[in-house]
């Protein structure tokens, strides 16, 4: 005779009820009511369904007993998700045997493979639960594009002590939601949003003379770029580097650092780069004499 396998309730040889050990042993181990079952459950069908169901205590009651072994997959979900098990197995659940076959031989391994087909089963439908579950939606996106653009126009315009909190404060939401879920698509573009706001953190560092802090956030552009596959914000960070390079009298870094960029493709705001290395005055700074030239050796050499 075939093993069973373990926490599958067996029955009796007269076709009667089983009382379900392994479901009242992991209530009871987690020191829930079958009132606090009931209601998990509802919540976790609300969430898998939009359908409330109508479960109390009398149901998993009936579980415990015996008197139901197999709920509905909707139902068998909620409850492998409420006590975090993989299977229906782990549960004591099983389906009952036709009335002609009750107490009859069966096959070997015959009902071990149905049983584990179903687990199967609900282990894909529970990862497509877990794929569509999400943190952001185009709406959160298109409002993250937006504050991009709008802190990009304010650098020009607006005084640092008024920009920096607001990139602080976006920044953070975008990390934030990071560390949840999203679809890999919406995860790319949340570390593109992520590399731009730190990118004009960085501007403003350089801005404020802090060099060290402004090469802080350019690595962190490159890194974003790099998770995300973005060319042109990996253009960008490198243009900006070469333009820190630059200013801080690595002139033989920073045109190495702009070939880089130019290789990586073009991106937005290389001609504010281009501009400001173009309007450096040759005779003031690091660099000594043939600065001019060496910028707009450089500014060539952005992408």
């Amino acid at each position: 005779m075939p093993a069973r396998l373990s926490g599958a309730p067996t029955r009796p040889a007269d076709g009667g009820m089983m009382a379900n050990e392994s479901l009242r042993r992991l209530r009871h181990e987690r020191r829930w009511t079958q009132a606090q079952v009931a209601e998990r459950v509802c919540a976790q069908v609300q969430t898998a369904t939009g359908r409330n169901p109508d479960l109390d205590a009398n149901w998993i009651s009936r579980l415990e007993r015996g008197a139901i072994t197999w709920p509905s997959g909707e139902y068998r979900a909620a409850l492998c998700a409420v006590f975090q098990v993989s299977g229906e197995v782990e549960l004591g659940l099983c389906p009952k045997e036709p009335a002609g076959r009750r107490g009859a031989p069966s096959a070997p391994g015959r009902t071990d493979d149905v049983r584990g087909f179903s687990t199967d089963t609900e282990l894909s439908s529970r990862l497509a639960r877990y794929a569509a579950e999400t943190n952001v939606n185009a709406l959160v996106l298109e409002q993250f594009d937006a504050d991009v653009a709008r802190l990009s126009e304010g650098f020009v315009s607006r005084p640092l002590s008024l920009l920096i909190p607001e990139i602080r404060s976006v920044r953070t939401e975008v990390f934030r939601l990071l560390e949840g879920r999203q679809r890999p698509g919406q995860t790319q573009h949340l570390y593109v949003v992520a590399g731009w706001l730190c990118g004009l953190a960085a501007h403003v560092s350089l801005d404020l003379g802090d060099r060290s802090s402004a090469s802080t956030h350019a690595r962190t552009v490159v890194q974003c770029a790099e998770i995300a596959e973005h060319s042109t914000l990996g253009s960008w960070a490198r243009s900006f580097q070469s333009l820190a390079a630059y200013w801080a009298g690595e002139h033989g870094r920073a045109a190495d650092l702009a070939r880089a960029g130019r290789e990586k493709g073009r991106g937005p705001g290389t001609g504010t780069i281009k501009a400001r290395l173009l309007s450096e005055p040759g005779g003031t700074g690091p660099g000594g004499p043939g600065r001019q030239a060496r910028g707009v050796a450089l500014a060539r050499a952005c992408p």
